[in-house]
């Protein structure tokens, strides 16, 4: 964990009211690329609801290095579970990708027990 409550500010505005974060880094290996080394990747949470907001780190293009963030958006409560209604991805700034769900479902929940270790669950 990095710390608590970061503003994405210059940090100047005695009267901010913009979104606070609290923000954890990590080294992750590129998906399914052995041959790329460890990624160092930011994890904003929005520190009053702890949602994910979005994810930030560089990535290589050719020779030049891209500065990748995937956010969440509009999240809203359904069934009792948090679900982000919007995915955007931008790489340099500029939009990527760009996932809108209309509707959201969750199934209901399993028994612990359903993954847990074969052997593991005494009867």
């Amino acid at each position: 964990m990095l710390g608590r409550r970061f503003r994405l500010d210059d940090g100047k505005d005695s009267k901010y009211t913009g979104p606070f974060y609290d923000i954890f880094e990590l080294l992750t290996p590129a998906a399914g690329r052995a041959d790329v080394a460890p990624r160092q990747k930011h994890y904003y949470f929005d520190s009053a609801s702890g949602l994910l907001q979005k994810v930030r780190y560089l990535a290589k293009s050719g020779n030049s290095d891209l500065t990748v963030e995937t956010a969440w958006t509009n999240w809203r409560r359904v069934d009792g579970q948090a679900a982000p209604s919007a995915v955007t991805r931008t790489e340099n700034g500029k939009l990527v990708f760009t996932f809108r769900a209309a509707s959201v479902t969750f199934s209901p929940a399993l028994a612990d027990s359903t993954f847990s270790p074969i052997g593991s669950v005494k009867p």
